[in-house]
């Protein structure tokens, strides 16, 4: 009986032994959850000032057709947005009639959508009833749609409107849900006729100028001449802070100007207004910056500061900028936001929440194996979320890349084990 009693109490006691040891174990090889780690790597980051407002001012010409042919013509184009132009080029043609204004081109565009339709209509005989048709999605050609509008892009747009378009068209004929187009591109032959023969009078336009041809004005192209105001030129200058705020009142109740413009040079000149301290030290510096407007791909536009001018407000000074690079975007931007990019540092770059302060050094904990290290660093840029560390090589007591920094934990210190 009392043997049996032992080994009741071996086996008891064998049970709790190992549950202890379960529970140890546990405890030792679980992942620890009281810190966070990220793999340090190189980057290059862009130093750019606060985003601001820029005033714009080019040396142009300007067609104001509608002061001067009234709210009654069809508007065909010569040349494209971008194009460069001799002087007495033919630049459109004006077709006066009765009707009201009309979008550019109209009468052609309207013979392309029927000439595309017509292109259907012949080949409706089961060319679009396949499959692959069928699988075709408008996405891309609607995701281009959209980059090309943000872009300025108008004819690209409208391409890719055509596009999506001409891809449901087909699917509607894949589908049975349109036998024909013929209709269709009866009342496009019947629209363009009744154009045609209420084109009236023609009238020419022709420039006097050499330079680069844009469909569109904003009405400022006659008043903000950059080679009056920013370039030594006899007779007396604007006050430069007046005439940007005043620009700011006037493009907030902007008004649609229908014409085209020309601009007749290249040299261009922007007018911001920035810290003090950063005008000057851009200034002082005298490199040629880059210019962020948004654009496609994240384009940057080069330019070169040219002076400060004092300003009302305490801390701040307007800086003029000026560069001779053009393109369609630019050319419709008036008063646009802007980010003023500096420079670039290169470094290795981990989030604020690692930095620690050890034996009056500044650095970072690491893990190495199932130890913490501590590494220095030197700073080279900060802000509330990230610091980038200058790469010091064959040092390994600086922070390195792919190592493996604790960007959240407590009670950290040297030689710890995890």
């Amino acid at each position: 009986m009392s043997g049996g009693r032992k080994s009741n109490k071996f086996k008891m006691l064998a049970v709790v032994l190992g549950f202890a040891a379960f529970v140890t174990c546990f405890y030792w090889v679980r992942p620890n959850k009281n810190y966070e780690t990220t793999v340090v790597c190189e980057c290059t980051h862009l130093l750019s000032l606060p985003e601001t407002t820029g005033l714009i001012v080019r040396d142009e010409k300007s067609i104001s057709l509608g002061e001067k042919y009234g709210a009654s013509a069809t508007i065909e184009y010569t040349k494209k947005d971008g194009e460069h132009i001799q002087k007495n080029h033919r630049l459109l043609t004006i077709y006066k009639s009765e009707s009201g204004v009309r979008p550019a081109n109209e009468i052609a565009n309207l013979k392309e959508q029927r000439d595309r339709l017509a292109e259907l209509t012949q080949h409706v005989s089961g060319i679009y009833n396949s499959s692959e048709i069928m699988m075709k999605s408008p996405s891309d050609s609607l995701l281009e749609l959209v980059k090309n509008v943000r872009d300025i892009d108008f004819d690209k747009a409208r391409e890719s409107a055509l596009k999506v378009l001409m891809l449901i068209n087909k699917k509607r004929l894949a589908t049975g849900k349109e036998s024909s187009y013929s209709k269709r591109v009866a009342d496009l032959d019947s629209r363009i006729k009744d154009l045609e023969n209420k084109k009236g009078q023609t009238v020419g336009e022709t420039t006097n100028f050499t330079g680069c041809f844009f469909r569109s004005m904003d009405g400022y192209e006659e008043s903000l001449k950059a080679s009056e105001i920013f370039t030594e030129t006899p007779g007396p200058k604007p006050n430069l802070e007046q005439l940007y705020e005043n620009m700011q009142k006037q493009m907030k109740a902007k008004k649609e100007v229908f014409g085209a413009k020309i601009v007749t040079n290249y040299d261009w000149y922007m007018l911001v207004l920035v810290d003090e301290v950063d005008a000057k030290n851009i200034l002082k510096n005298k490199n040629k910056i880059a210019l962020n407007f948004g654009f496609k791909g994240g384009q940057k536009i080069p330019a070169v500061p040219e002076k400060c001018i004092a300003a009302k407000t305490p801390g701040k000074q307007f800086l003029v900028f000026k560069s001779n690079y053009m393109n369609g975007g630019l050319a419709r931007l008036r008063m646009p936001k802007v980010n003023i990019c500096t420079g670039k540092i290169q470094g290795l770059k981990c989030p604020i929440s690692a930095v620690r302060f050890l034996n009056g050094e500044k650095g970072v904990f690491v893990k190495e194996g199932n130890l913490i290290k501590f590494k220095k660093i030197k700073v080279i840029y900060e802000d509330e979320n990230i610091i980038i560390s200058e790469i010091v090589p064959l040092k390994r007591e600086y922070l390195e890349r792919l190592d493996e920094v604790i960007v959240k934990s407590t009670n950290l210190f040297e030689e710890k084990a995890l």
